[in-house]
């Protein structure tokens, strides 16, 4: 008699939690990967995108995010979803990125800084109709890159705990208690780094570190 592992019972508002649990019980890996490369690969290659690394660069890292995701699905426990346990996968890979563009840029080698994609945004013409405003200008590319460069250095130079708590809030969004669970920290420990993280990058960013921060979660 062949054993077949149990089937689990769908996630009727999460498709995504399906999907986990299936290949957690052996049940159509391959083509459950498939749905979960397919949903999520454009979104962290997006997220990548938007903090200025190279095209290449993005597909490499959204790529180890969703297989690093797949190598340790096994002790994904359901707690919190899927996507907010696969942004703090990406969130460390960033983490990690950085560094190492720290470390090259310290060893004198030039690392080009793609420019992050510009959201859309809309002018209205007298009468109401919508128009698509232009794109940015060379300056206002020029001073964005070099907001991100400033960024990231005063990130590399946070501690590591309160590094990636501040990169899963005012990059990734992420609610206090989802960083909590991702970071397997208690809220009140969560919000003490990023009470620190906000001090300090106000006092290396000046007026600019606003444009970086998120709303505060009550």
């Amino acid at each position: 008699m062949t054993f077949q592992p149990r089937e689990p019972e769908p996630a009727a508002d999460d498709p995504v939690a399906a999907w986990v649990a299936q290949i957690q019980a052996g049940v159509d890996v391959e083509r459950n990967f498939e749905r979960l490369y397919e949903r999520f690969h454009p979104r962290l290659f997006a997220f990548f995108r938007r903090h200025g690394l190279a095209p290449e660069r993005c597909e490499e890292l959204a790529q180890d995010a969703l297989f690093n995701a797949f190598d340790k699905i096994a002790s994904f426990e359901h707690r919190s979803r899927f996507s907010t346990w696969l942004w703090g996968i990406a969130g460390h890979l960033y983490v990690n990125e950085q560094r190492r563009m720290g470390a090259a840029k310290r060893d004198g080698v030039e690392l080009p800084l793609e420019e992050s994609q510009p959201a859309d945004t809309e002018r209205r013409r007298p009468g109401g109709v919508v128009l698509k405003a232009a794109g940015p200008s060379p300056y206002e590319e020029v001073e964005k890159k070099e907001q991100l460069a400033t960024l990231r250095e005063a990130l590399i130079s946070l501690p590591p705990k309160m590094q990636r708590c501040a990169i899963l809030r005012f990059h990734q969004g992420l609610k206090y208690r989802e960083i909590a669970e991702v970071m397997r920290l208690s809220l009140d420990t969560v919000k003490a780094h990023l009470g620190q993280a906000r001090q300090v990058l106000q006092q290396r960013l000046g007026p600019q570190a606003g444009t970086f921060f998120h709303e505060e979660e009550r």
